[in-house]
């Protein structure tokens, strides 16, 4: 049994993952704090792990234990021989996450943590979706995979099956465009996320509308 830490316990679960789905709440809901106060809101982690048996119940346990719920993991070999990197979202305080991320470094097969939420980073997520698709309907979803830029992968009698990368937000919207055909089954990867060197910030740049439209930068 875990002991789930009471600061913490509270907003954590009704952070949603997917985008207006309980994007943050304050921690303290019931009295409206001052401006700067802490909110519950989606980390975007990074850590890189030794290749060792265990090493990914030892940082899930980590989680686990300081009562963190995490909404997506991701697992690939990194650029390193014999290290993995790991990707993870999980919401949480700024303190808080900032304090989970120095338990982290001291798990003996953790070799760098890193918080990517509060700067300029990329994040790909992958999707494969099956719906219902007539025959009638098939130009319909082939229109909507030209703008989605997302790929057929299968298609029946009746159902058809796409791919499609990119951002949380944009598979979000696609798989809403989806819905009125009926979604069978869909299986997705988790978020995997890299810092950008070049220092540019695209939340930023979609405030001021200088991406225009685009989905997939």
């Amino acid at each position: 049994v875990y002991v789930v830490d009471e600061e913490l316990s509270h907003g954590i679960w009704e952070v949603g993952y997917l985008p207006n789905e309980g994007d943050y709440i304050h921690v303290d809901a019931s009295e409206p704090g001052p401006d700067g106060e802490e909110v519950v809101e989606r980390h975007t982690m990074s850590l890189v792990v030794e290749d060792t048996p265990g090493v990914l119940q030892q940082v899930t346990s980590t989680f686990a234990r300081r009562g963190y719920n995490i909404q997506s993991l991701a697992v690939g070999h990194s650029e390193e021989p014999g290290q993995s990197r790991i990707s993870l979202v999980v919401p949480g305080t700024k303190s808080s996450v900032a304090n989970l991320c120095k338990q982290l470094l001291k798990l003996v097969y953790v070799v760098k943590v890193q918080d990517l939420t509060d700067q300029p980073y990329v994040s790909r997520e992958l999707m494969l979706i099956k719906c219902r698709c007539t025959v009638k309907q098939r130009r319909e979803i082939i229109d909507l995979n030209r703008i989605f830029r997302s790929k057929i992968c299968d298609i029946s009698k009746s159902t058809m099956t796409i791919e499609i990368e990119g951002s949380l937000d944009k598979m979000a919207a696609f798989q809403k465009m989806l819905k009125p055909y009926e979604i069978l089954e869909v299986s997705r990867t988790g978020r995997i996320a890299l810092s950008r060197e070049s220092g540019v910030d695209t939340k930023f740049l979609a405030e001021r509308g200088t991406l225009g439209g685009s989905v997939g930068f």
